[in-house]
């Protein structure tokens, strides 16, 4: 995947952020081109039990089908 080309831009909001003990999720919704409405989950991961740091172990994109 070639994130310096980006096929589509848009802009979203934050909708929602949830804070766990050993991770935070942070929800976004917006319109990006070509595919729509879509919803992002963006979750960060303590790093070794290390609040101050963290780990991001995936993205999750999903398209609302018009």
């Amino acid at each position: 995947m070639d994130l310096s080309n980006p096929v589509e831009h848009g802009d979203v909001e934050i909708t929602g952020v949830t804070v766990n003990e050993d991770s935070t999720t942070m929800n976004f919704e917006g319109t990006i081109g070509k595919y729509g409405k879509v919803f992002v989950t963006h979750t960060l991961y303590a790093l070794e039990g290390d609040k101050s740091r963290g780990l991001d172990r995936k993205i999750i994109f999903s398209r609302l089908c018009k």
